[in-house]
């Protein structure tokens, strides 16, 4: 049922783990039995905390554990529930986003105390109410806090300073500390992720390092090209996926003159579907609003069951049959505001999280001409996979 490599982060017993899973490999799977397994020796149910980063992924973990009395909440909802009389402020529309993304940045000690924040201070506190953050800032400050014996910790390359400063205040002499993650998956540097989290974790409690690369969800070549694409990255912990599939998998890099033969392109591989799950993902919301626009006007009944048009960012965690990637140039993907070589980093990783969505299927499609038949210059990303590929002929 289990790997060598997944019994063995099930089994291991040091106080400090950190594994390195990679996509597919099964780590939620590897989580829910090393619970059972604490279980199963004796730990007692309340002595057990599970903490991850999204409701969904909490509610997903609770079902397949199917044992109430084990605590599994996000960071938010774990240290909110011993706050009192404190409204949440979750509709705060009177604020750009923007803004309210340099708030929580500032709240992480990330940038500089943005403008107005006195006037956002205000508000929050004539109406009681506190944002997610504060719920995190309001939990160090109490005293009096829970003791676990065992704290697990999902997604942990996701982890902000606050999320780390909550985590040190939870551990005790006695406590042990299993944590999962993926550096390479690491893309939420612009909310305050911070990608070196997980070597300072390693380095101050001196950890255990596991590794999880059976991937159980993509055939070998899609495999092939994401490893090839990583490896190109210098601050990671290294890591080689392997494919559990005896299937080779299909690989296409489609090169069309202009949006009009992308968009045929793409009708073409849809109405030609057969397989149950289809994703078409960019870097960018705009580019598939205008793809939207023009599928629904050809397509009017659009398949809308089996395809699923999602940014990069929000096909984490997801997977399909098939993926097609669009937006494929040097001004997209990097993203043209990313210059530095950490934020070319986590584009790169941001691309690798995309690649490692599809199963059986993967088609790049890139648009040679934009409007008044401008060039349209290919993503060094490609140039960095497709050594081993064929190009399609222009369409």
């Amino acid at each position: 049922m289990f790997n060598k490599q997944q019994l063995e982060a099930i089994t291991c017993r040091d106080r400090f783990i950190f594994v390195n899973a990679g996509a597919g490999s099964g780590k939620t799977t590897v989580m829910i039995a090393r619970i059972q397994a604490l279980l199963s020796e004796g730990i007692l149910e309340n002595q057990i905390l599970g903490l991850t980063f999204s409701r969904e992924a909490a509610h997903q973990m609770k079902q397949r554990l199917n044992n109430e009395n084990v605590f599994i909440s996000t960071f938010h909802s774990f240290c909110y529930q011993y706050l009192t009389d404190r409204e949440v402020a979750e509709n705060l529309h009177m604020f750009h986003s923007d803004f309210l993304l340099k708030v929580s940045l500032y709240k992480n000690m990330l940038s500089k105390k943005p403008f107005g924040y006195q006037r956002y201070k205000k508000y929050l506190k004539k109406n009681n109410m506190i944002d997610y953050d504060d719920m995190l800032i309001e939990f160090l400050k109490l005293n009096d806090i829970p003791i676990f014996k065992h704290i697990l910790i999902d997604e942990f390359q996701d982890t902000n300073y606050l999320q780390m400063q909550v985590l040190s205040k939870l551990i005790t002499k006695k406590s042990h500390v299993f944590v999962v993650g993926d550096p390479d998956q690491s893309i939420y540097r612009f909310r305050g992720a911070m990608p070196s989290v997980i070597h300072q974790f390693v380095k101050y409690y001196q950890a255990k390092v596991l590794t999880l690369d059976m991937n159980y969800r993509s055939d070998k070549n899609i495999l092939n090209i994401a490893n090839q694409l990583i490896k190109n990255n210098t601050h990671r912990i290294e890591k080689t996926l392997k494919s559990h599939s005896i299937h080779k998998g299909h690989i296409e890099i489609i090169l069309c003159h202009d949006k009009t033969n992308q968009l045929k392109t793409l009708l073409e591989l849809i109405t030609n579907l057969t397989y149950k799950s289809f994703a078409i993902l960019s870097r960018t919301h705009h580019q598939l609003y205008e793809l939207k626009l023009n599928i629904h006007e050809t397509i009017p009944m659009f398949l809308q069951h089996k395809i699923k048009l999602l940014t990069l960012h929000e096909s984490k965690g997801l997977e399909f049959d098939v993926v097609c990637i669009i937006g494929i140039d040097e001004k997209t993907l990097p993203h043209h505001l990313s210059v530095s070589k950490e934020s070319i980093e986590e584009e790169r990783r941001l691309f690798y999280v995309g690649l490692t969505r599809a199963k059986h299927k993967l088609y790049f499609i890139h648009h040679k001409h934009q409007d008044q038949n401008k060039n349209v210059k290919l993503s060094k990303f490609m140039l960095e996979i497709s050594q081993n590929q064929q190009f399609k002929a222009i369409k």
